[in-house]
């Protein structure tokens, strides 16, 4: 873990720890700033239990038989700026949400959420054990209204705890060392890590997978802050790339994926999460060929 911090981050990089104390507390405040060299220190502390989250690792990628399934990339960007030059603002996460690390303590839980801008995720153990929970609702699976509810049910377990034994399969993946695995949109999911880990991954989309990223993201248009546990700013602007992208795209994808990209591109505040800034709509060149 020390190579990691000296040769990856460094001793003084500011980051923001989520503390599970605090979280007991108020679940509304849990994160505190800090350095990182002042969470690897707390690592073998037995009474604190912290992770950290946004550790971006932008040389980080799918491994080389994987990376051209990152059509936001591949495609989305790479073939569509010479025809349609990037002359606005771009926010630098769509960029940097491609790698990242994760960092925890031991015996962190992470409660069930999906990711953020409803992306496929990848990740692999790099350093220690994780336990992946991997829920899904025993019917009505493209009923987004009960997605919703099932999704909103499983982060009050206790409450819910009948329904959702009712109602949701659950599997659990063991992550060891080289392990990878690899999530679609809207997938809702828990972490246990049992004893202090390390873990790189990145998000990315893919065309064949249009039609979960539009039902994920119908769910956080109105209860973002209950089902993801960071905010992001990458899907519009590249999914308007990949939009473009289409004409000259050699990429085969079936007609109910397409028609979720045009609807996400076309009625882009209708898929705005909340809590999410319409300036992310608005302010890109894109805009003008929707």
């Amino acid at each position: 873990m020390e190579y990691h911090q000296t040769e990856l981050f460094g001793f003084t990089k500011l980051t923001s720890a989520l503390d599970v104390l605090a979280r007991s507390k108020d679940h509304t405040k849990v994160t505190h700033a800090g350095v990182l060299s002042s969470f690897f220190s707390l690592i073998k502390d037995t009474k604190k239990i912290q992770c950290v989250l946004d550790l971006p690792l932008a040389q980080v990628a799918l491994p080389d038989s994987l990376r051209n399934i990152d059509h936001g990339l591949t495609h989305g960007w790479n073939e569509t700026t010479y025809d349609v030059p990037i002359k606005s603002k771009v926010h630098p996460e769509n960029f940097t949400v491609k790698g990242w690390a994760l960092v925890h303590h031991a015996g962190y839980l992470t409660y069930p959420h999906h990711d953020a801008e409803s992306t496929l995720t990848w990740v692999m153990m790099d350093i220690g054990v994780k336990f992946w929970v991997l829920f899904s609702p025993n019917d009505r699976s493209d009923d987004r209204k009960h997605l919703q509810d099932f999704a909103l049910r499983l982060g009050n377990f206790t409450e819910n705890e009948s329904w959702i034994r009712q109602n949701c399969n659950a599997e659990v993946v063991t992550l060891r060392r080289g392990d990878m695995l690899m999530m679609p949109p809207s997938q809702v999911h828990a972490v246990y890590t049992p004893v202090a880990s390390f873990v790189i991954g990145g998000h990315f989309y893919h065309y064949g997978g249009m039609h979960l990223t539009k039902m994920s993201r119908y769910l956080d248009v109105t209860v973002a802050d209950c089902l993801t546990n960071q905010d992001l700013h990458i899907a519009l602007e590249t999914l308007r790339r990949m939009m473009i992208a289409i004409p000259t795209s050699l990429v085969s994808s079936d007609m109910r994926s397409l028609l979720a990209l045009c609807v996400m591109v076309t009625q882009g505040k209708q898929y705005l999460a909340k809590g999410g800034s319409t300036s992310f709509i608005l302010l890109t060149w894109t805009v003008a060929w929707d």
